[in-house]
């Protein structure tokens, strides 16, 4: 992945996915109150709470977050690969086999500002590796519900986040690029416990911990969402994945 950011909600309309299979209005307790969005193609029941999280973010970096998490991908920090296995078709595969994992390496970076394509990468050792099925209709991939993980660079920051009932939808490019999302719901407890050994100080930390929870949409258990749903929009460029 050559590029990724956090997918932003702008009057209503955002990236994403219908995680929980539902279009949930604001007020609804299945999702804890917080409303669905509609997709930039008008699909409804979009699921994307990390946009509100984004937009924090915005605010205490004045702006500078996705030039940030570019320059983490830029400098090796923040790389992340998807492989396509078994495929017949590069339009239309009922089953192809896919594989998201972190990588490592010293990347070059072109004249656009981006990972020059053809690069080879190191798996990371002893980190989760995500294998699921996938299919491909008219150039699209599309994977999950999958259990996977997600590496987070910002600013100081480095920390993995566990990704439940992940979903990937990407177009392939004639000459291995990708342009997709990817998304699925993220741990209100995991996301607090790491926010508790940043570097920040205690103010935001108590501010960041208490928006997650009000942003929580998925996984209502006991009375509370234990999970926020979550979308990343990215590009990539074809690359070697060493064994």
């Amino acid at each position: 992945m050559t590029r990724v950011v956090f997918a932003r909600e702008r009057m209503g309309v955002s990236e994403g996915f219908d995680l929980d299979g539902r279009d949930t209005p604001m007020g609804d307790m299945a999702s804890c109150s917080r409303p669905d969005y509609v997709s930039p193609e008008g699909l409804r029941g979009v699921d994307n709470q990390l946009s509100q999280l984004a937009a924090l973010l915005d605010l205490q970096t004045q702006g500078a977050v996705d030039g940030l998490v570019q320059a983490a991908v830029n400098n090796g920090q923040l790389l992340m690969a998807v492989t396509l296995e078994g495929v017949d078709d590069e339009r239309e595969d009922p089953c192809v086999d896919m594989i998201f994992q972190r990588v490592q390496g010293v990347p070059t970076v072109g004249a656009d500002g981006m990972l020059d394509p053809w690069q080879s990468y190191d798996p990371i050792p002893d980190t989760p590796v995500t294998r699921t099925r996938a299919r491909i209709h008219e150039g699209v991939l599309e994977a999950g519900p999958f259990e996977g993980s997600v590496a987070v660079a910002v600013l100081d920051a480095r920390f993995v986040l566990d990704l439940h009932g992940g979903r990937l939808r990407a177009r392939l490019g004639e000459d291995g690029a990708l342009t997709g999302v990817l998304g699925g719901g993220m741990s209100v407890s995991q996301l607090s416990d790491i926010i508790g050994t940043l570097n920040i100080p205690e103010a935001f930390m108590n501010l960041a911990r208490s928006y997650i929870r009000t942003i929580a949409d998925l996984d209502r258990r006991e009375g509370r969402c234990q999970q926020f749903s979550a979308a990343l929009s990215f590009s990539g460029r074809a690359a070697f994945v060493n064994r």
